[in-house]
């Protein structure tokens, strides 16, 4: 039988383990699906970094310093 410290490591290791698959499953997932719907639709990024540059009227990029032709 387990001593009572025992137990609770092996409780606190399980549940870090569990915590750490579901960020792996869910979380990365989740920032994947955000940074690919990023680039979708009207958005316009910039080509070398991706920096989305909706409502940039400098024509350069702020986050690389590229120059970024406006669609018209």
């Amino acid at each position: 039988m387990r001593t009572f410290t025992e137990q609770a490591v092996v409780s606190v290791l399980m549940s870090i383990s569990l915590w750490g698959i579901l960020y792996l499953f869910f979380g990365r997932r989740g920032r994947a699906g955000k940074r690919s719907r990023h680039n979708q639709g009207d958005a316009h990024v910039c080509p070398a970094c991706q920096h989305n540059l909706t409502g940039n009227v400098t024509g350069v990029c702020p986050h690389c310093g590229t120059r970024v032709e406006r669609d018209p």
